[in-house]
């Protein structure tokens, strides 16, 4: 058995995508960096940004095993369902979840509720990078306010990362934030 600690990264777009950019290329990077420390596994849409077509060359509602070696499962978009996701992670054995965004229904807001109601011991990493600048936040700011509180009301968050300083220094919101840890 490995004695890697097993990671699910939940991310809305993953390779083979592009038109997203940076989550796909962070999340890219965090793996190829971290491979040989960690066992990752990426649950991501079998499409990408602003398309209904899936990818070519993958299998969607299953795991794929991607050249560079990362498991990968592509949920099509009639599959995108809460109880399929919640088999999925309950069923993954994974020690940390890693949401690589806040305002992301699927991949973050339903594994807070799956983990918060179904007491799981893994990690809760939510890495909201930018998005919780006044930049950011200028836009949907209605939705995004009361998006920010749901982790917190569910109190299961174990840690915040990729926040860069002057973000925290000018969040908005950082009193609702502020009672998390946070992982720079």
């Amino acid at each position: 058995m490995s004695s890697q600690k097993s990671v699910a990264i939940l991310v809305d777009w993953f390779l083979p995508g592009y038109k997203a950019g940076g989550p796909i290329r962070s999340c890219a990077n965090i793996i190829a960096h971290l491979k040989n420390d960690f066992s990752f596994s990426v649950i991501t849409a079998d499409c990408d940004a602003n398309e209904t077509t899936p990818y070519q060359g993958i299998k969607s509602n299953t795991w794929n095993i991607r050249t560079e070696g990362t498991n990968v499962f592509y949920f099509s978009k009639t599959f995108s369902k809460y109880k399929n996701l919640k088999a999925l992670l309950l069923n993954g054995s994974f020690q940390v979840w890693y949401m690589n965004s806040l305002f992301s229904v699927f991949f973050t807001l339903f594994p807070l509720i799956i983990a918060r109601f179904n007491n799981v011991n893994a990690k809760l990493i939510v890495a909201p990078r930018g998005m919780l600048g006044d930049g950011a936040l200028q836009i949907k700011p209605f939705k995004k306010k009361y998006f920010c509180l749901f982790p917190i009301r569910l109190a299961c968050i174990k840690m915040w990362c990729g926040m860069p300083p002057l973000n925290w220094k000018k969040m908005k919101y950082k009193n609702i934030l502020a009672p998390m840890p946070l992982l720079k």
